[in-house]
């Protein structure tokens, strides 16, 4: 069985945006994530909370909403194993345009 370490490093080696790095980068790279399980229906954010992190995802499936007014939730995507999302917050330092549901 795979230690959390030794999973992050074998999910971040198979993303295509980290292909170039060597291992060493790699290796430094997958000490900045953590491995987190949601359950079915978990909001994992919300749409204008503020954005510290990305995710990856390792396994599973989210669905990308947003709320146009407090009633109505409107699906936009669903992200499936090897997306990446939250890194918007993260380059453009602006709150989280879009609620993210396991």
């Amino acid at each position: 069985m795979e230690s959390g370490s030794d999973f992050i490093l074998k999910v971040l080696k198979e993303l295509k945006i980290f292909s170039d790095l060597d291992f060493d980068a790699l290796k430094h790279l997958s000490q900045l994530f953590e491995e987190k399980v949601y359950k079915t229906g978990a909001v994992i954010f919300e749409e204008g909370s503020v954005g510290n992190s990305m995710m990856v995802i390792a396994l599973g499936k989210v669905r990308v909403s947003q709320k146009p007014d407090p009633e109505t939730e409107e699906a936009l995507k669903v992200l499936t194993t090897g997306d990446i999302f939250g890194e918007m917050a993260l380059l453009e330092d602006l709150p989280r345009s879009a609620t993210i549901i396991a």
